[in-house]
């Protein structure tokens, strides 16, 4: 009793750990990966598991690519049609 009138409580620690996920890394050790594995075996042959996996990794990267042009299209596009506008209103 008189032990735990002098002890004090020891504090909680906070242990926080930080999460990042960087996909560009991860899609390299996959592809390292099965590099080699496949330089491993010396077969040549694929799985349709690797032709998608490769298929969805050129159309991801084709549609990051492709709508940002098509968005700045887009904008210069309206940009153009009302300066045409413009210029038909003061002129006629």
């Amino acid at each position: 009793m008189i032990s735990s009138f002098f002890k004090t409580t020891k504090s909680k620690r906070f242990e926080y750990r930080a999460r990042h996920y960087d996909e560009v890394k991860e899609d390299l050790e996959k592809r390292y990966n099965r590099a080699k594995m496949e330089t491993s075996n010396n077969v040549h042959s694929y799985d349709s598991s690797h032709l998608r996996q490769n298929l969805r990794h050129s159309w991801e990267r084709n549609k990051k690519t492709a709508s940002p042009r098509r968005k700045s299209n887009f904008r210069i596009i309206i940009i153009v049609l009302l300066l045409f506008l413009l210029f038909y209103y003061f002129l006629y």
